[in-house]
């Protein structure tokens, strides 16, 4: 410790440029590494938030369609209590709802958790119950959870 106080003006100088580009290289490194983690979570928010953000909207305007829906039959009146047809209309135009609704949320859990609902089933208009392999291409109203 005490040679340090005798060593030249040039060696003192040379070491404390060494021991300070030894910290600026740690700061680099650790840069890169925070960098590295920035990007990761950017890429996870590419490819989750995004496509969520999506859905949620198409979701929104669903329920827009169907708060419209709700209003045009409460504009009706008393119409709407006397004609079959109408009620009928509605009934089925709520059934369209319910399923398109169910088919975007099942999206929704797909994309946020895509390998972890083997247990998710899904009910058909039917009743009947099949897997995830078997919805390909049918209408369901809402998933069965166990």
């Amino acid at each position: 410790m005490f040679n340090w106080l005798n060593a030249s003006m040039t060696r003192k100088v040379s070491s404390l440029s060494f021991i300070l580009l030894s910290f600026l290289f740690v700061v680099i490194i650790y840069t890169a590494y925070q960098t590295q983690k920035i990007y990761a979570e950017m890429q996870e928010v590419a490819e989750i938030d995004v496509p969520l953000s999506e859905l949620i909207s198409d979701i929104e305007m669903l329920q827009l369609k169907q708060h419209l829906l709700v209003e045009t039959i409460r504009q009706q009146g008393r119409a709407f209590f006397d004609n079959e047809a109408l009620q009928a209309k509605s009934v089925k135009d709520f059934n369209d709802f319910s399923q398109r609704l169910s088919v975007e949320l099942n999206k929704a859990v797909n994309l946020l958790h895509p390998r972890r609902c083997p247990h998710l089933l899904y009910a058909s208009p039917n009743g009947s119950r099949m897997s995830r392999r078997g919805v390909l291409g049918v209408r369901y109203l809402s998933p069965i959870w166990f």
